[in-house]
């Protein structure tokens, strides 16, 4: 797991975990987006999501990818 810090548009800078299980994953506990879990919709939840995903973490996931590899 590969802590990184992101600027997501309209959150700020967010700290997302990426791992790997046969594709890149970003985690990241939903209080980041000043979200919660049990209470926010599942829009607020979906749009906090595509913010951080996308080519952004794309381009990082490619790096670790290229450095692990060496």
């Amino acid at each position: 797991m590969l802590e990184l810090a992101v600027e997501v548009p309209g959150y700020g800078q967010i700290t997302v975990d990426i791992v790997y299980g046969g594709a890149f994953y970003a985690l990241v506990p939903a209080g980041q987006y000043g979200l919660d879990i049990r209470e926010s919709g599942v829009p607020a939840l979906r749009e906090a999501a595509g913010a951080t995903t996308g080519p952004r973490i794309m381009t990082i996931s490619r790096s670790i990818l290229l450095c692990s590899s060496i």
